[in-house]
Parts: C-alpha cells; structure tokens; sequence
C-alpha cells in the first residue's frame, strides 16, 4: 500500500512527465535535462543552474497567501542561482 508522500510524489511525476511530454512536442528545439537527486536538493539545483539558461522550479503551497510565501527551493534557487529562475504554481490546489 502507497502511503500519501509515495501516492503524491506518483501523481506528482506523472503529472510533469505528461506536461513535459506535450511541452517537447511544441518545442522540439528546447533541450531538458532532468536528474534525480538525493538529499541536498538546493544545493544540487545551484549548482546546476551554473550550466543552465533557465532553472524551472514548481511550488506546491497550499498557503492563502499562494504567491507571497515560498518553499525552501524556491528561494535558494531565486536567490543564488546563476540564472534566471521561474517558479510555477501549480493551478490545482
């Protein structure tokens, strides 16, 4: 049996395989790289934003405030990346 992180994180991946799947068909000329990290996942997207043109990050907030307040990823990408950063809101909530 899933618990509900292993449930999310499966809708989750789903969700962005299918949206990027639909993305790389209408711009064949953008090139994604994906990874999977363990642990230290600021750090590690600091550092690949040394070799990107652009870092995508999503947020999934549940907050009133929606926009106002960011995750912990977020914000270490926006404030010290070596590109431009764009965070995402999903528009489920």
């Amino acid at each position: 049996m899933l618990d509900r992180t292993t449930a999310w994180n499966s809708r989750s991946h789903n969700a962005f395989a299918d949206a990027l799947s639909v993305l790389s068909e209408k711009y064949p000329d953008v090139t994604v790289h994906r990874a999977h990290v363990r642990g230290g996942l600021c750090r590690a997207l600091v550092e690949a934003s040394t070799r990107a043109q652009l870092v995508v990050v999503g947020s999934r907030n549940r907050d009133r405030l929606a926009g106002a307040l960011l995750g912990p990823v977020s914000r270490a990408a926006l404030r010290h990346a070596d590109c431009p950063v764009a965070v995402i809101r999903s528009e489920k909530g």
